[in-house]
């Protein structure tokens, strides 16, 4: 039971986490995936919101860290950043 409560607490956590990057997100412009970028020695697909990239770009997550959400979310970095399969995109 106790298990079950700690789960539910969590998801809504990241579920508020999730709605506030969309929101910040979104504010920055359309997503697009344009070019590759070196990160960790590997080649990734570059991530932009309008004109920002989001390669090694933490300050939208680190905003929502700050704002009490869990702030991480895997990406093609040794650092976490948003997960571009959450906000529906394919990298």
């Amino acid at each position: 039971m106790l298990m079950a409560i700690a789960a539910n607490a969590q998801d809504a956590r990241n579920a508020t986490s999730m709605a506030a990057l969309k929101e910040k997100t979104a504010k920055l412009g359309a997503p697009k995936i344009q070019g590759k970028e070196a990160i960790d020695a590997k080649s990734a697909p570059a991530l932009y919101f309008g004109s920002t990239k989001m390669n090694n770009n933490f300050t939208v997550v680190d905003e929502v860290a700050k704002g009490g959400g869990p702030g991480t979310a895997p990406h093609c970095s040794s650092r976490p950043a948003t997960n571009t399969s959450a906000l529906r995109l394919a990298c």
